[in-house]
């Protein structure tokens, strides 16, 4: 039965084959003569005589797996017993021990002073909240005491995994880490590894936000969407700040264009950036040609300059010879 391929379909089905394969040498020997081959491609479909071409066989050595991890409710799971003990074997000075011992066993519950809407703070998750929290358990997020400590409690982590398993590419920040390695299996038994060292200490693996997947399709870390050679802010970061630019006040606009313009400029997204300043202009802003920051338009005065003052001098004296 003849094919009912049209040519205008066959050439709408090459532009969606050669998307990200342009440059390679199949796609670019095929495009130098392209109607004709699509026109014989067509042929050989109406004729029913058309038939794949030998499959190329090759091994994959030089693309990179990653191992994204993240700690379930990380901080509302600290032991204060386990992070006092930490502390203990590495301050030695007795006053900034007892320091850290009043800010880890405080018990932020009590006398605590609740700010906002009740109805905002029972929206908050039980195992985001300490005062839900088992006794002894928990660091409150907004410390920057807390910051530190995180460090200290997961530091034994961080020393597992380089000195023990030996992976040279790591990096943590806070609860978040990143894993890169050539083989899967190495990545596979190290999320092992991890589990089994966080249980030590009380924690365990958000597993909906773990996995095993290649480097080039990037790695979301840190608000950025990581990969080999190029990165870019969240995408969902980027639509929540269109439309909070959309509709904040005139008098907060300027400060946060600019927090904006930064955070996505450090991500080198030239285009997230223009999309803000587009709508920081339509908002009335200037904005500097390098998207480096925006300020108000300022509205000068002109000012009409008098004419010059025409000054009748005397006749000069004429010269004596």
């Amino acid at each position: 039965m003849p094919s009912e391929i049209t040519v205008a379909q066959l050439f709408e089905a090459y532009y969606d084959c050669r998307k990200s394969k342009r440059t390679t040498h199949a796609a670019l020997a095929f495009e130098v003569n392209l109607e004709e081959n699509l026109l014989a491609l067509l042929r050989e479909l109406q004729a029913g005589t058309w038939s794949p071409s030998p499959a190329t066989v090759f091994a994959i050595t030089r693309p990179a797996f990653v191992l994204k991890a993240d700690v379930a409710n990380f901080f509302g799971s600290i032991r204060h017993r386990d992070l006092f003990s930490m502390l203990t074997r590495r301050v030695r000075d007795a006053t900034i021990l007892d320091l850290c011992r009043k800010l880890v066993f405080q018990d932020v519950r009590q006398g605590a002073i609740l700010r906002g809407a009740a109805h905002h703070m029972a929206r908050v998750p039980r195992h985001k909240s300490l005062f839900h929290a088992p006794p002894e358990t928990g660091l409150p997020i907004g410390n920057l005491s807390s910051q530190f400590f995180a460090n200290v409690y997961l530091d034994g982590l961080d020393q597992m995994i380089k000195r023990r398993l030996g992976m040279r590419h790591y990096v943590r920040y806070v609860d978040d880490m990143v894993l890169v390695h050539r083989d899967p299996k190495v990545l596979l038994g190290a999320a092992d590894a991890i589990r089994d060292h966080l249980s030590g200490i009380g924690l365990e693996l958000s597993e909906s936000k773990t996995f095993i997947a290649p480097a080039d399709r990037g790695v979301d870390f840190v608000g950025q969407v990581i990969r080999p050679r190029r990165r870019i802010g969240r995408a969902k970061t980027h639509r929540t700040a269109i439309r909070r630019l959309s509709a904040l006040p005139k008098e907060d606009l300027t400060t946060s264009v600019n927090s904006y313009l930064g955070l996505f400029r450090h991500t080198g997204s030239t285009s997230q950036c223009t999309a803000i300043a587009r709508l920081a202009h339509q908002r009335g802003l200037r904005v500097a040609k390098d998207l480096s920051k925006a300020a108000r338009a300022v509205l000068r005065r002109r000012y009409e300059l008098p004419e010059p003052v025409r000054l009748a001098l005397p006749p000069a004296d004429e010269p004596e010879y």
